[in-house]
């Protein structure tokens, strides 16, 4: 039977039964789909550019010290936010994007936290309790 008498029929587009039709005889004579050549290059091209920015954030100086916290490294993506993708900084650092987000709602702290923390030691392991806040 003719593709658009049973198209007709049936009450389907031909063009699309026709495309269904050469997709299967291809399937069953073995041949490689012409268009799958062409998706694997577009793929190739997508990740060469993505590791092409992976490499040149990379160039950027990042923390080198294992104590360098969540905070440093957030604050390495603020000023690059406009030249690369979160995701793919978030990544390389290592860095969850809700963490970015979290840090940046917070009006972006600073790193040092030794000032607050010394000032929580003082209050809370103050022998005489003096300046220890009321339960």
């Amino acid at each position: 039977m003719p593709i658009a008498q049973a198209c007709d029929e049936l009450g389907l587009n031909a063009k699309t039964v026709n495309d269904w039709a050469l997709k299967r005889r291809r399937e069953l004579s073995g041949e490689p789909d012409p268009r799958a050549e062409d998706r694997e290059l577009r793929e190739a091209k997508k990740r060469i550019c993505e590791l092409k920015m992976e490499n040149a954030f990379l160039k950027k100086p990042l923390p080198s010290s294992p104590k360098r916290s969540t905070l440093a490294k957030c604050g390495l993506v603020l000023p690059e936010k406009g030249s690369f993708a979160l995701t793919m900084m978030a990544g390389v650092l290592g860095v969850r994007r809700s963490g970015y987000w979290s840090w940046a709602s917070i009006g972006c702290p600073e790193d040092d936290w030794s000032e607050v923390h010394d000032a929580v030691r003082r209050v809370w392991l103050d022998p005489t309790g003096a300046s220890r806040p009321a339960s």
